[in-house]
C-alpha cells in the first residue's frame, strides 16, 4: 500500500513537471508571436501575451482579470457579445473572424481582425482569441478608396470618354460616364456592344476610319472623324487617342483609348477661318481674300478682269456728327447693295474703313462704263439707317487685269491709285493709264506715311557741328530716315514734301521732337555728354497752332533743359512776318535757339530778317560748293560779313573737303559740319564715336 502511494505520487510529480512545462513553452510560444493573445471568457480576460499589452497600451499583467468591455468602442460591444454567445452555443454557427475597433489606455482608437476558437482550459469553455492591429492597412485601404473614389468623379465630370476593349474577348472591359454624352447613348448599351463606335461613324468618314484602325499595330493612333449621335442626330466631331497595348510576345491584347467631343473647337475653327478671309462688321471678304482669289483667277487663265476701287465720300463726317453707330449701319446696307449689283458677276470685298472694291471677270470695256453709271445710280439712291434717310457718293478707281498688269498686287495699287485721281479729280470714276506711274508713287508713300510713326519705321541719325578754330563739339543736327518696309532706307528729300503736301508732316515733326528730347534725357540719365540737338521745322509745321503747346508738354514731359534743344527754320518762314516773329518770340522765350537753314537760296527781307529773334544763319551747302572761286568765295563772305552785323554766328553745312574748311576759317566762319568731320550717324555709333570721343 505504500509502495503503491509511492509509485502514485511519483507519477503526480512527473505530470505536475509535464504540465509546468507546457505553460512554460505556451508562454514562450505567445511571448515571441507578432500577433496579440487573449484568452477570456464572455465577460473578463483571463490572459494576455505581450503583445496584447503593447496593443492596448499597458504593462502586463494588467489586462488579467479586466472586463472584455473595457478595450471595446461602444458601438461594437453588442457585436462582440453576439458573436461570443455564438462561439459558446453548440448550435450556432458562427464566423471565427471577426474585424472590430478597440480603445486603446490612452483613448486612442485602433482597428483589430481577430480569429477565435472556443476551447476548455481549468475545466471551463474559454475562448482563445488571436488579434492583429489593422489601422495602418484599414488607412491604407481608406485613403486607397478615397482616392479611387476621387479618380473616377474626376474621369466621370471630364469632357473625355475613356475606355478600354479585352482583344482577346472582344468585349469593353470598361468605359467612363462622359462617353454616353458623347455617343448620346445609354452607358450600358455602349458597353454591351464593342461594336456601337463605329456602328454611329458617319457613312463619309467610315472607310477612312476603318484604314485608320488598321495602323495600330504600328502604335498609338490619333485620328479625328464625324459621329451621328443617337440622342440628337447632329453630325458631332470626334477625336480618338487609341493606345494598343501588346503582351511579351508582342500579340496585341488590348486597347486604351480616349475620345473627346471637339465640334464645338471645329465650329470655332470654321469660324476663325471664316473671320480670317470675311470683314466682321459688313460679311464680306476683306483683303486678304479678294487677293487669294484674284490670284486663283489668274491660275485659272481668266482675262478681261475688272477690279474697282471704291472709296465713300465724306464718310468721316457720318461718324463724327452722326456716331459710329450709324456710320457701321451704313456700311453694312452699301455692303449689301454692292452685293446686290456685283450678282454672278464676280464679288464684292471691304478693303477697310469706308473703302470696299468689286471683282467683275470677263468683262468688255465698252461695258465697263454702263456697269459704273449703274453702280453710281446705285449708291446715290437714299440709305435708310434709323428712319434717316442718308446720301452719299463715292469715288472710284478701275484697273483692267492682263490690260494694266498681270500681277495682283499691282492690279489692286492700280486701281486705288486711279480711285485717288478720281478723288483729286472731283470726278466720280477714273479708270487707270500708265501717266498715273509719278502719281502711284507718290500715293503709295502717302499711303505708308500714314502708319509709319504707329509702325515705327522712323529712324534719327545725328551728324555732329564743330566750332571750326579748335575742332571742338559744340552740337549736332537730328536727321530723319524712313525705314521703309519694301522700299529701304529713304532720305528726308525722298518723302518730306509727301509729307507737307499731305499733312503728316506735323505728326511726323511731332515725332521728332519727342525722340530728340526723349534721346537727351536718356543720355542725361545715362551721364552721357550732351551737347545741343537741333531739329529742321517746315512751314507747315512752324504755323501750326499746336506746336508752342507740343514743345512745352515734351519738355516738361523729358525735364531736359530748353537750351539742349534747337529749331532750323528756312527763310520762307518769314511769309507771314508777324506771325513769324510771335512764334519765335516765344520760342526764344523759352531758351531755344532758333537757326535759318539754306540761307541765300530764299528771298526773304533783311529787314525782317534783321528783326526776327534769330540766333544763327547756315550757309547753304550750295554756295560751299562753290568755294574757291571768286563768286563763291564773295558770296559767303558777303553772308558772313552780315551774320556778324546782326550779331549772328554762322554755321556752313556740307563742309567735305580740307581746303573748304580752311577758306571757311579765313572767311570767319563759326561753325562747320559735313562729311569732312562726320556723315550723319545713328545713335549707337554717335553715342560711341562722338560724344565719348570729343569728352
Amino acid at each position: 500500500m505504500a509502495e503503491t502511494n509511492k509509485r502514485i505520487g511519483r507519477v503526480d510529480s512527473s505530470h505536475v513537471k509535464s504540465v509546468l512545462q507546457i505553460k512554460h513553452l505556451f508562454e514562450a510560444v505567445s511571448e515571441a508571436i507578432e500577433e496579440a493573445i487573449i484568452i477570456h471568457t464572455d465577460t473578463v480576460v483571463l490572459y494576455a501575451n505581450q503583445t496584447a499589452h503593447k496593443m492596448i497600451g499597458v504593462d502586463q499583467p494588467s489586462l488579467t482579470g479586466q472586463p472584455i468591455a473595457k478595450f471595446i468602442l461602444k458601438d461594437h460591444l453588442h457585436v462582440v457579445s453576439d458573436w461570443i454567445h455564438g462561439m459558446y452555443s453548440e448550435e450556432s454557427k458562427i464566423d471565427p473572424r471577426l474585424q472590430i475597433k478597440c480603445i486603446r489606455d490612452d483613448g486612442s482608437l485602433f482597428d483589430i481582425e481577430v480569429i477565435s476558437r472556443l476551447l476548455t482550459w481549468n475545466k471551463q469553455k474559454v475562448v482563445l482569441s488571436l488579434a492583429r492591429d489593422r489601422t495602418n492597412l484599414n488607412n491604407l485601404q481608406s485613403e486607397y478608396n478615397r482616392t479611387q473614389n476621387l479618380m473616377e468623379k474626376i474621369i466621370d465630370n471630364l469632357e473625355v470618354g475613356i475606355w478600354s476593349v479585352d482583344v482577346f474577348r472582344d468585349q469593353i472591359i470598361t468605359a467612363s460616364k462622359p462617353i454616353s454624352n458623347i455617343y448620346g447613348v445609354d452607358l450600358e448599351k455602349f458597353l454591351e456592344n464593342r461594336n456601337f463606335w463605329q456602328e454611329v461613324i458617319h457613312p463619309d468618314d467610315k472607310e477612312r476610319v476603318k484604314k485608320a484602325q488598321s495602323k495600330l499595330k504600328h502604335g498609338i493612333l490619333r485620328h479625328q472623324y464625324r459621329i451621328i449621335h443617337q440622342e440628337s442626330f447632329e453630325i458631332r466631331y470626334i477625336e480618338d487617342l487609341t493606345v494598343p497595348v501588346f503582351n511579351e510576345n508582342k500579340e496585341l491584347i488590348r486597347l486604351d483609348g480616349i475620345v473627346i467631343d471637339i465640334t464645338k473647337r471645329k465650329h470655332d475653327e470654321e469660324q476663325l477661318k471664316h473671320l480670317a478671309y470675311h470683314d466682321d462688321l459688313t460679311g464680306l471678304l476683306n483683303r486678304k481674300s479678294l487677293e487669294k482669289k484674284l490670284a486663283a483667277m489668274q491660275e485659272e487663265g481668266e482675262r478681261n478682269i475688272l477690279i474697282l476701287y471704291i472709296d465713300l465720300d465724306r464718310f468721316g463726317r457720318i461718324n463724327d456728327t452722326l456716331g459710329y453707330e450709324i456710320g457701321d449701319i451704313l456700311l453694312q446696307k452699301v455692303a449689301e447693295r454692292l452685293k446686290t449689283i456685283v450678282g454672278e458677276q464676280g464679288f464684292a470685298a471691304r478693303m477697310g474703313g469706308d473703302d470696299f472694291a468689286i471683282v467683275i471677270s470677263n468683262i468688255n470695256e465698252k461695258d465697263i462704263n454702263s456697269f459704273i453709271n449703274e453702280l453710281s445710280k446705285e449708291l446715290k439712291r437714299e440709305i435708310l439707317v434709323k428712319e434717316m434717310n442718308i446720301y452719299i457718293t463715292a469715288s472710284i478707281g478701275g484697273a483692267i487685269y492682263a490690260k494694266d498688269t498681270e500681277n495682283v498686287q499691282e492690279l489692286l495699287n492700280h486701281a486705288e491709285i486711279a480711285q485717288i485721281s478720281a478723288k483729286k479729280m472731283t470726278d466720280y470714276f477714273v479708270l487707270y493709264n500708265k501717266d498715273m506711274s509719278q502719281l502711284k508713287s507718290n500715293i503709295i508713300l502717302e499711303s505708308s506715311l500714314r502708319t509709319a510713326v504707329e509702325r515705327d519705321e522712323f529712324e534719327l541719325y545725328y551728324q555732329p557741328q564743330y566750332e571750326i578754330k579748335t575742332g571742338e563739339l559744340i552740337g549736332a543736327e537730328a536727321l530723319i530716315r524712313w525705314n521703309h518696309p519694301t522700299l529701304g532706307h529713304l532720305g528726308p528729300n525722298e518723302f518730306i514734301a509727301i509729307a507737307e503736301e499731305s499733312g503728316l508732316i506735323e505728326e511726323i515733326g511731332r515725332w521728332v521732337i519727342h525722340n530728340v528730347c526723349h534721346q537727351i534725357k536718356y543720355w542725361k540719365d545715362k551721364r552721357y555728354p550732351v551737347v545741343p540737338i537741333s531739329i529742321n521745322l517746315s512751314v507747315r509745321q512752324f504755323y501750326s497752332k499746336n506746336l508752342i503747346s507740343d514743345i512745352k508738354n515734351i519738355l516738361a514731359e523729358t525735364e531736359i533743359a530748353s537750351e539742349l534743344l534747337g529749331f532750323e527754320i528756312t527763310e520762307s518762314i518769314a511769309v507771314d512776318f508777324k506771325v513769324a516773329n510771335s512764334v519765335l518770340e516765344e520760342l526764344r522765350n523759352l531758351g531755344i535757339g532758333i537757326s535759318v537753314d539754306d540761307f541765300g537760296t530764299g528771298y526773304s527781307s533783311l529787314a525782317y530778317l534783321s528783326k526776327m529773334p534769330i540766333s544763327s544763319l547756315k550757309i547753304d551747302r550750295s554756295f560751299i560748293n562753290n568755294l574757291g572761286s571768286k563768286d563763291g568765295n564773295s558770296i559767303v563772305k558777303a553772308i558772313i560779313t552780315l551774320a556778324k552785323g546782326l550779331d549772328l554766328k554762322v554755321v556752313a553745312e556740307g563742309v567735305e573737303t580740307e581746303e573748304q574748311k580752311i577758306e571757311l576759317e579765313e572767311l570767319g566762319c563759326d561753325y562747320v559740319q559735313g562729311y569732312l568731320y562726320s556723315k550723319p550717324l545713328s545713335v549707337s555709333v554717335f553715342e560711341r564715336s562722338i560724344l565719348y570721343e570729343n569728352f
